[in-house]
């Protein structure tokens, strides 16, 4: 019997193995290091939004007149409002602002925007008028800064500044 060809075969199938493992693990750290970011950026979403909401319930009340929300995060995001739309499962049918990694548009005759599955929304003053999407990005002058006005109507309206 060829003891050498033995061998090789053994040696091979050894590698073989070796090779696969370490693909698992680094698939495995891959998908770790993800879904840290993911969570970080679903929070840094969650900050910005409370910080809309908190200046937009001041100029509700009546407590300033206009307020600016720098800093606006995560970049690449989209922060956008559902008020008159068809609006995403977590608003529960009322209107509501949203900061979402990506935005789809469904419907042939008409179009509907909705958040992608990464997003937090959280219901809107009953005053907010809706305002087209806002691109976050990133700047010479830092993060994306909005500015929270109320016009004559009684209407709060979100602009890009």
């Amino acid at each position: 019997m060829n003891k050498k060809g033995f061998l090789l075969a053994e040696e091979t199938l050894k590698m073989i193995i070796a090779a696969i493992c370490i693909l698992f693990l680094i698939y495995f750290l891959v998908s770790l290091y993800f879904g840290k970011v993911k969570q970080q950026e679903l929070k840094q979403a969650q900050e910005s939004l409370s910080k809309i909401a908190n200046i937009t319930k001041s100029i509700e009340k009546g407590e300033i007149n206009i307020g600016d929300a720098s800093a606006i995060n995560p970049d690449g995001w989209s922060l956008f409002g559902f008020i008159q739309n068809k609006k995403p499962n977590s608003c529960a049918g009322k209107p509501c602002i949203c900061i979402c990694k990506s935005l789809w548009i469904r419907g042939w005759d008409r179009q509907i925007n909705e958040c992608s599955d990464e997003g937090v929304c959280l219901i809107s003053p009953p005053g907010l008028n809706q305002f087209e999407e806002i691109k976050i990005k990133k700047t010479t002058a830092g993060l994306t800064s909005v500015k929270i006005t109320k016009n004559e109507k009684g209407e709060i309206i979100i602009s890009e500044i």
